[in-house]
């Protein structure tokens, strides 16, 4: 029923695709290291994440959706390349939730969500988990010194320290703690 509203054509994933690559590209002359090649693939899943996250929020009755099939977990392979493509998009992901709990939207929605930043906690910085004894996945791809340096620019910039993820905070603290 709701997947009609939310129709997004091949024509238009090729172009955010590209649009997402451009992007990619500018914000990789900030990163520290060897910039990772763009994965087009996790960043058109962030970005059709958060578009129809977007867009059930606008719904009034939103109990009934088949949320795995219109917000489809990510199967793609996870790596740095995949972190910082899926991003570009996701780093919103955490102001979508916000939104939601404040408007009282169905909690599976919040929930499924949630669920996503487990996966991709890069993004979900400056969100305060519901879950903090839930483990966080593919941790070991965060801790590079590329990805540290990155983790603890957002950290600071979200003033998130105490809100990040207790796994998150055991990965930066011993930098943080030097300053």
């Amino acid at each position: 029923m709701h997947s009609e509203i939310i129709q997004i054509s091949e024509d238009e994933e090729e172009y955010v695709t590209r649009f997402l690559k451009q992007e990619y590209e500018s914000e990789g002359v900030k990163f520290p290291g060897k910039l990772p090649p763009f994965n087009g693939e996790a960043a058109l899943w962030g970005a059709k994440t958060v578009f129809v996250a977007s867009k059930l929020l606008s719904l009034r009755d939103n109990s009934e959706l088949d949320l795995p099939e219109l917000l489809p977990k990510y199967d793609g392979e996870m790596s740095v390349s995949a972190i910082l493509s899926c991003d570009l998009c996701l780093r919103f992901l955490p102001k979508v939730i916000e939104k939601a709990e404040h408007l009282n939207t169905y909690n599976g929605i919040i929930q499924r969500l949630d669920s996503f930043l487990l996966t991709w906690s890069y993004s979900g910085i400056g969100r305060q988990p519901t879950n903090t004894s839930e483990s966080l996945h593919h941790l070991d791809l965060l801790k590079s010194r590329d990805m540290i340096i990155l983790l603890i620019e957002r950290i600071i910039k979200r003033k998130a320290l105490y809100t990040v993820h207790r796994q998150i905070r055991e990965i930066v603290k011993p930098y943080m703690d030097n300053n």
